[in-house]
């Protein structure tokens, strides 16, 4: 193969003879010059699209990740502020019992809010928001926590020095609530042998068994008032506690040798056995708190109202 070359001043003309050889090399060359680095940007840009891809991918795994431990701690902080509302009623139900005043909601609260119910159930992303909510319940739930803790402290604090009154309250069942039911409350009620409406100034238990060797207890210190039989309520005992408040226990079957009149009990002491004397339908005990003379309902005084 010929190439002419003419000279720019048309002087002359070059000649150059190249073989086929060289042409086809020569090609392959130019080929090849314009081909790799078009195949290398687009290997590395399909490499770039994939990783890409990766990367995307795990980020959504690591946010899905996070979004169930955010969901998670969400729930077990719902349960720690349903734990801590139920430390919050016990607190004020030994605080009603021994006579210190009920720590305000507010004051408890303290801008405790939002829970579970403020998440989906997984579309939820987190923000700068979500982490700074997060923060304030976890902070609120320390500052609750940190109450709890220094009115436990005040409680005993109290306690240590008001003990003999509080072991004079009336706070404890009269009888062992695992072999009994419980079977009238206080208020208006058909009297079962009268057959009239009338006033039922107590509680009424009944055993589950055992019937005539289920044991009556006093409820709080106290001293022996009535000791003895009643026109009504039978074998009857009755406790004088103290600041007013007396507690009545009727239609007992044995009253035990240790309880008379003048004698000093103590909370949890056997008084007796229940029975069916008096005016009296069946083996029960009916027990009942009198503050200043006027009977009250005994709910007020237990510490744990939801045994029965």
């Amino acid at each position: 193969m010929k190439f002419i070359f003419i000279n720019n001043d048309n002087s002359g003309f070059t000649e150059y003879n190249l073989r086929k050889i060289y042409i086809v090399l020569i090609s392959v060359l130019l080929v090849a010059l314009l081909t790799l680095p078009s195949a290398y940007f687009f290997l590395k840009y399909d490499a770039l699209i994939v990783q890409s891809k990766e990367d995307k991918l795990k980020s959504e795994k690591l946010i899905k990740e996070m979004n169930a431990k955010v969901l998670e701690s969400s729930s077990k902080l719902s349960d720690i502020k349903e734990k801590l509302d139920t430390l919050h009623a016990k607190d004020d139900k030994i605080r009603s019992v021994i006579g210190l005043p009920e720590i305000p909601d507010d004051i408890r609260k303290m801008g405790i809010g939002g829970g579970a119910s403020d998440l989906d159930d997984g579309s939820y992303d987190i923000d700068s928001e979500d982490i700074n909510y997060f923060v304030s319940i976890v902070d609120s739930l320390f500052r609750v926590s940190s109450l709890q803790a220094l009115s436990y402290e005040r409680i005993n604090d109290y306690v240590e020095v008001n003990i003999d009154k509080i072991n004079r309250i009336p706070f404890i069942y009269p009888v062992d609530v695992s072999e009994c039911k419980f079977t009238s409350g206080f208020g208006m009620r058909n009297h079962p042998i009268r057959n009239r409406k009338i006033m039922h100034e107590g509680h009424d238990f009944a055993p589950l068994d055992n019937y005539w060797n289920t044991k009556v207890f006093a409820t709080a210190d106290g001293v022996v008032k009535k000791s003895g039989s009643h026109p009504t309520y039978g074998n009857y005992v009755e406790i004088d506690h103290g600041d007013g408040v007396v507690t009545a226990y009727a239609h007992l079957r044995v009253i035990g040798w240790r309880v008379s009149k003048n004698k000093k009990v103590k909370r949890g002491q056997f008084l007796g056995y229940m029975g069916d004397s008096g005016l009296s339908k069946g083996v029960h005990l009916h027990y009942e708190i009198k503050k200043h003379g006027k009977a009250v309902n005994p709910s007020e005084y237990y510490y744990s109202n939801n045994i029965f």
